[in-house]
């Protein structure tokens, strides 16, 4: 997958399984059905699942944790208000990898994704 290819697809199935497969760890047989770009309970769990592999992988090599953080950003443009959620994930040997959207749960799993990908 291409970092382009992450950030255009939108909250739904086709990404929950993505997630599932590329960052749970799933083979795809035993699907959840769990819906981690809309249910923020879900997407906290890819976020923990993130962090515990980076910093497995980040072990092996001597570095130190890999991070998460999520921030909340309210912009005011013209007539309406607007809030963006940034999740990023880092690791100390990269600058780390991020997502802004208007959904939480949405810019975990592209974060989340975009960070498998750097980790390859």
């Amino acid at each position: 997958m291409t970092r382009e290819e992450i950030l255009k697809m939108e909250a739904g199935n086709e990404i929950d399984a993505l997630v599932e497969v590329y960052v749970l760890g799933d083979d795809g047989t035993n699907a959840t059905n769990k819906h981690y770009s809309t249910d923020i309970s879900a997407a906290w769990e890819v976020a923990n699942a993130v962090v515990s592999k980076l910093s497995m992988m980040g072990k092996m090599g001597g570095e130190r944790r890999a991070s998460f953080g999520l921030y909340i950003t309210q912009t005011q443009a013209l007539m309406f208000d607007s809030k963006h959620y940034q999740a990023f994930f880092k690791m100390p040997k990269w600058k780390g990898v991020c997502n802004v959207d208007k959904s939480a749960p949405l810019s975990i799993c592209r974060a989340a994704l975009l960070a498998m990908e750097k980790a390859k």
